[in-house]
């Protein structure tokens, strides 16, 4: 558990991708209800995380919008499922059940200098959808499946590479659901060429969100939430509001 706790505190700043102060609940040492507003903050992350991922159920109606209009360093596949992955329709015959959102970016140094890439996406697994129904803005609503994240980062300069995997497998149901929250971590600090080294340096782990500490010296699951994910999820959001809303402008004016 110390091994998880050093790794996903390195993560946080990756995924949040911008600085903020860590969360802390300010109780004198003597409360016994420490453990008690611990609790209690979390079951308003928990309730937060639920909104978002609410929101992303709306954006179903990509599946049959033409999308013409992207924000910068923006990709959108509209695809179906492959295990874990969206895997882009060829046929345009197919009806997608996924979408899948990444943005480009550069690992800043000093004075804005870029030190290597960085990236980071986010897919939507949907229950299949149907054509005429998301062509409805007052349809009902098409069920969310799963929710998967990921960020990567490769500083050339210090040879470090950091990925995170976050896999939501019950966005839509109970908000506190920890125990169905994945996540896969790897950090591989002077990354070798060599195979053998390149092994002894690869640290990857997969756990269930619900194993991280959240103690009253260690509130980490907490800050994970507050300062990571759900800064990820809303930034998402963010994007594919601009990229419907923008398109279906459009779309508008291009059919009075």
């Amino acid at each position: 558990m110390r091994y998880i706790f050093f790794l996903l505190w390195g993560m946080i700043p990756v995924l949040a991708q911008e600085s903020s102060e860590p969360f802390i609940i300010h109780q004198p040492k003597e409360d016994k209800q420490y453990g008690a507003n611990i609790r209690k903050a979390e079951l308003l992350l928990n309730q937060n995380i639920a909104e978002v991922n609410a929101s992303f159920v709306e954006y179903s109606n990509l599946f049959t919008m033409k999308i013409g209009y992207l924000p910068h360093k923006t990709i959108i596949t509209k695809g179906i499922t492959k295990g874990d992955d969206c895997i882009s329709i060829k046929d345009q015959r197919e009806v997608g059940d996924c979408i899948k959102i990444e943005q480009f970016d550069f690992v800043e140094g000093d004075k804005g200098v870029a030190r290597g890439p960085r990236s980071k996406s986010m897919i939507l697994f949907f229950s299949v959808a149907n054509k005429d129904e998301a062509d409805n803005k007052n349809s009902p609503a098409t069920k969310l499946l799963k929710i998967k994240s990921q960020i990567f980062s490769h500083n050339l300069l210090s040879l470090d590479k950091k990925f995170i995997e976050v896999i939501d497998t019950d966005p839509l149901g109970n908000p506190d659901h920890d125990d169905k929250i994945y996540i896969t971590s790897q950090s591989d600090q002077y990354f070798s060429s060599s195979k053998k080294d390149s092994e002894d340096n690869i640290t990857a782990r997969k756990y269930t969100l619900q194993s991280i500490e959240n103690t009253k010296s260690n509130p980490l699951r907490n800050q994970f939430k507050r300062e990571a994910y759900i800064k990820h999820l809303q930034a998402f959001e963010k994007i594919l509001s601009k990229v419907y809303h923008y398109n279906e402008t459009n779309r508008e004016k291009r059919n009075p």
